[in-house]
């Protein structure tokens, strides 16, 4: 039977100690060690088996990370109890019994949770405790066993009436029984509805804790908050209530944060997923995912609490977008400062999460990323002489998406919600009175700064939060010109995005030229070039057509 929640936090120093203790047991290099441990990971779209590397066993007892998934706690203790997690053939049902208690004893020491035998992952990885199978043939198996379970069809009350059966000690007093595989399908097929609802619970528990926090809003459903919080998961949210919640520990804790959840809350949600609760001690990230006063988790301001108080881990916001190749990113930017060269207001209708995650986690985004980039290589000389003419469509598809994002969102730029997500992100939208106090062209300014902040999201994946600093310029330096100036010739682009963060992310004061543009005025007394947002577009897309040349 699953088991409470015992506390809201573990420290995890013993858990450490314990993993170094088996290795030590057995007399185990690292590298052998970490062979007999395995971790479940994506290979071309299909979760497998793989076994840990030597650096992952020394981050451990070091105490830079430690394992949090399931699959790999099982495997360590029976690691620890027999020495390996093979497939055992002929052994007595009395002694995969001791093995499962063992396993099931270390679990609730070290994480305070037994596993769920309704949840098929869980019900899998007992089987693979007591022998009956490997670890690596699991994941394997559960998409064998998934089809079965998928092949159910439930009206609302029957849902509702087989949730509430108590059906959870007989289902383990039957696994306990299992000896083949032949054995296991049959206990699948016989409580396949048990298993369909019992994975389906965690999505619905989530959407359950949403409308009763505290941190969120009553007037917004679950959905809507997804759309508005969380853009990155519009597409894939879907998952948690699948009958197989095929989402990894961090995809969940992700998700989590980006939702607003309390630690309280996120702990509960990882407890209800089968997962590992938050690690407690300072060493690790997990440590300072809570409350800040008043602030709530995963708001713009907490964000900027942890930059304020250098915590690490928490400085890349947008992962994916930062993984994009440096022509993608640079197609990204060409197309944002195309529409700033057009109508002043299209981006201001739309969320900064939005706009920057919905042309990596949305396929008509993807497309139009991948137009821009075709139409850069196409066209690379026209572009230097025509670069408005050769973007205009394309500008025109960029409006068209964000007005469709309005109406997903189902508000109009004006709502409430909407308004005050927006006021989170006004570091991006509007340039503080230190930095120009002048009333001429500030709209000017606040295009360029956006643009601006935004290069920086792009670049380094990070929210920006009022500050840049050198390993922001380190990063900028290392996107564009490479490793060991391995692309010296983008050391002039370089330079010149160095001058727009200095100039418009920075804490020097800006001055305006009517005739030329916005500069500042260097420590010797002399102006830096000038820049506007006719410069920024043509060295933009030099830069891409530098690019496209190394």
């Amino acid at each position: 039977m699953k088991a409470d929640i015992q506390k809201e936090d573990m420290d995890y120093t013993e858990y450490i100690g314990w993993i170094m203790s088996i290795r030590s047991k057995y007399n185990l290099p690292q590298e052998e060690f970490g062979k007999k441990i395995c971790h479940f990971v994506q290979k071309n779209g299909e979760e497998v088996c793989v076994s840990c590397h030597r650096n992952t066993i020394r981050n451990w007892e070091s105490g830079r990370s430690i394992p949090l998934s399931v699959e790999t706690f099982v495997s360590l203790a029976l690691v620890d109890y027999s020495g390996s997690c093979s497939k055992v053939v002929d052994m007595s049902l009395s002694k995969r019994r001791e093995r499962y208690r063992y396993v099931k004893k270390m679990m609730m020491k070290y994480w305070g949770r037994s596993l769920y035998c309704r949840n098929i992952n869980d019900a899998l990885l007992i089987e693979a405790i007591r022998g009956v199978f490997s670890m690596e043939e699991l994941p394997e198996i559960r998409r064998e066993m998934n089809k079965i379970i998928e092949d159910v069809t439930l009206e609302l009350e029957e849902k509702k009436q087989y949730s509430i059966e108590k059906m959870t000690e007989n289902l383990e007093a039957s696994l306990m029984k299992v000896e083949t595989k032949d054995d296991f399908i049959e206990v699948v097929k016989s409580n396949k509805i048990f298993f369909y609802l019992g994975n389906r619970t965690v999505g619905e528990r989530i959407v359950k804790m949403y409308e009763t926090s505290e941190n969120t809003p009553k007037d917004l459903d679950f959905k809507e908050a997804v759309f508005l919080y969380a853009p990155k998961y519009m597409d894939s949210y879907g998952k948690i209530f699948s009958s197989d919640i095929n989402v990894s520990r961090s995809w969940l804790l992700d998700f989590c944060i980006h939702m607003r959840f309390s630690r309280k809350e996120i702990n509960e949600v990882l407890d209800n997923a089968g997962m590992m609760k938050l690690v407690n001690t300072k060493k690790s990230m997990e440590y300072y995912i809570r409350e800040s006063g008043k602030t709530s988790i995963g708001t713009v301001k907490w964000y900027e609490n942890k930059a304020f108080n250098n915590i690490y881990g928490f400085e890349i916001r947008y992962i994916d977008i930062k993984n994009l190749s440096l022509q993608y990113k640079l197609a990204f930017l060409t197309l944002t400062a195309c529409s700033l060269c057009g109508e002043d207001q299209i981006l201001r209708r739309v969320p900064l999460d939005y706009f920057l995650e919905y042309f990596v986690q949305k396929e008509e985004g993807r497309q139009i990323l991948e137009n821009m980039r075709n139409i850069l290589k196409k066209y690379t000389e026209k572009v230097k002489h025509d670069t408005k003419g050769v973007f205009e469509n394309h500008v025109a598809d960029l409006h068209c998406i964000i007005e469709n994002i309005v109406q997903n969102l189902k508000y109009n730029f004006e709502n409430k919600f909407l308004c005050e997500y927006k006021d989170e992100f006004s570091r991006y939208f509007n340039i503080p009175q230190s930095k120009y106090s002048g009333k001429t062209a500030l709209e000017y300014a606040n295009k360029i700064r956006f643009f601006a902040c935004v290069s920086y999201s792009v670049i380094t994946g990070k929210l920006y939060t009022g500050n840049i600093d050198e390993n922001d310029f380190k990063t900028l330096e290392y996107e564009l010109v490479g490793f060991e100036n391995k692309n010296e010739k983008m050391r002039k682009p370089y330079y010149f995005m160095s001058l727009l963060w200095t100039m418009f992310l920075g804490s020097e004061k800006i001055h305006w030229d009517f005739e030329e543009g916005f500069y500042i005025v260097r420590e010797d007394n002399k102006n830096t070039m000038v820049i506007d947002m006719k410069e920024i577009l043509e060295d933009i897309t030099a830069t891409w057509c530098i690019s496209e040349g190394l």
